[in-house]
């Protein structure tokens, strides 16, 4: 996947409950795009389910921000997966 999805995932996944540092390094470490599926309701990933509610509570509460030496190049990658 793009690091940063990876990173705000995992970030979701553990502020939620969802997950333990294992499954969160699984997330970290997964390039596979087709295992997280993003619906208006959440974001799934391997049986893990974390609600946009609780994303949102994370965003603001937890995970509050990530550095890149790129603009371009995470928008694009987002844009590819249709998920801007």
């Amino acid at each position: 996947m793009h690091g940063f999805l990876n990173l705000f995932v995992a970030a979701a996944m553990i502020d939620g409950g969802h997950a333990d540092a294992a499954k969160a390094a699984a997330i970290l470490e997964d390039r596979k795009p087709e295992n997280f599926h993003f619906t208006d309701e959440g974001v799934r990933w391997d049986g893990l389910f974390v609600e946009t509610i609780q994303i949102a509570q994370a965003r603001e509460l937890f995970c509050l921000s990530y550095g890149s030496c790129s603009f371009d190049e995470p928008v694009e990658d987002t844009s590819k997966l249709g998920l801007s």
